[in-house]
């Protein structure tokens, strides 16, 4: 059962990193007049590169950061909601190490499909 929740949340990974190049896509595809003006005045390829994936890279850690938020208090909401309905009790707790591998791998798996050309 553990392997196959594991392959269900990386699975679910790799569909969110696809939304995550397609939405990056977008931001560039968005922002090319900027990109072409900071390009006409010097800048390096590389330096654009760079700071749009500094951008990129801080709204992956707002996103992050909100999903470990709604990660850690929906267990709490659903205990309190269903606790009647359930046969056997929920007992959430905040598990801060499983937290933290989880924003790991949330922020990896941006990083990793910001980066990969589509």
């Amino acid at each position: 059962f553990t392997q196959f929740l594991t392959l269900v949340g990386l699975t679910a990974l790799i569909v969110g990193g696809v939304g995550v190049a397609n939405a990056v896509r977008a931001f560039v595809d968005g922002k090319q007049a900027s990109i072409a003006t900071l390009k006409s005045v010097g800048a390096p390829g590389s330096q654009v590169v760079g700071l749009y994936l500094i951008q990129v890279m801080l709204i992956a850690c707002v996103s992050t950061a909100l999903g470990l938020v709604v990660g850690a208090v929906l267990p709490f909401a659903l205990d309190i909601a269903l606790r009647d309905q359930l046969p056997l009790p929920l007992n959430p707790e905040i598990a801060p190490a499983r937290l933290a591998l989880a924003g790991a791998y949330g922020l990896l798996t941006a990083l990793a499909f910001a980066i990969l050309p589509l």
